[in-house]
């Protein structure tokens, strides 16, 4: 690269920089860039406006919040482990009647006092705990069995590689379920996490095949593709149906 191209290249990332979030989000969509909100919207835009919301690993809300803009109706469970992002939800579902706030873990099987360090948007069950904090873990056929939410029809799951066994505790109404929002490492991360083929694989087996990008979240160190956010629909939904190759008029 010459040096009037890396001076270019600085100057663009100046000025994005300087662009409001907002702003720089559809720009992106304009370009083709991945996109939660467009996606989500794609799937109204396409008939699916689902009843009832679980979002596995919520952290602060802000997928929460992105499903309420694009379903404001949807009754939403967010279910989230850690102390640190508790305030928030709340104040959250205390301003939308119909989102609910769960602190638990969520697993294969029902547990007590299951270790679990707290290290923001990145914790997960899979890492070598230093401390002496816990959580109770719970599945997702408890929840439903108990009553504390409804069977989804959307399911979304960031749980930094435990996604796996979260899905291995849900098998009550699971025909119910119709899109899975799922996050897939590229790299190994995380000690005894699954990598992208494996989920693909694993959800294949249970009747779903990825039909949508939402995000590319790349390496701070190097650029490398790190993980992605991905829908995963039924293999015989009506959201995969053929749709002929034009551009839109």
């Amino acid at each position: 690269m010459t040096s009037k191209a890396r001076i270019g290249n600085r100057i663009l990332g100046l000025l994005l920089r300087a662009l409001p979030k907002d702003l720089k989000r559809r720009l992106g969509v304009h370009l083709g860039a991945p996109d939660v909100r467009w996606s989500l919207t794609q799937l109204r835009r396409f008939g699916f406006v689902p009843e009832h919301v679980l979002d596995v690993g919520a952290f602060k809300g802000d997928w929460t919040r992105i499903c309420l803009n694009v379903f404001p109706d949807a009754n939403i469970t967010s279910v989230e482990p850690q102390d640190v992002a508790q305030e928030e939800l709340k104040k959250l579902a205390s301003e939308h009647p119909n989102v609910k706030v769960i602190q638990t873990l969520l697993g294969s099987s029902v547990r007590d006092n299951v270790p679990f360090d707290e290290i923001g948007s990145g914790s997960s069950i899979l890492f070598n705990c230093q401390g002496k904090s816990t959580r109770p873990m719970t599945t997702i056929n408890r929840l439903i069995e108990n009553g504390v939410c409804k069977p989804p029809e959307l399911l979304k799951l960031d749980t930094q590689g435990y996604e796996l066994e979260i899905l291995e505790g849900y098998t009550r109404d699971f025909d119910t379920c119709h899109v899975i929002q799922c996050e897939l490492s590229l790299l190994p991360l995380v000690p005894g996490a699954p990598l992208l083929d494996e989920v693909v694989s694993y959800l294949h087996q249970r009747g779903f095949v990825m039909f949508d990008v939402e995000e590319i979240i790349h390496s701070p160190s190097d650029g490398a593709v790190w993980q992605i956010d991905a829908l995963f629909c039924r293999i015989d939904s009506p959201l995969r149906m053929e749709r002929t190759w034009r551009k839109k008029v």
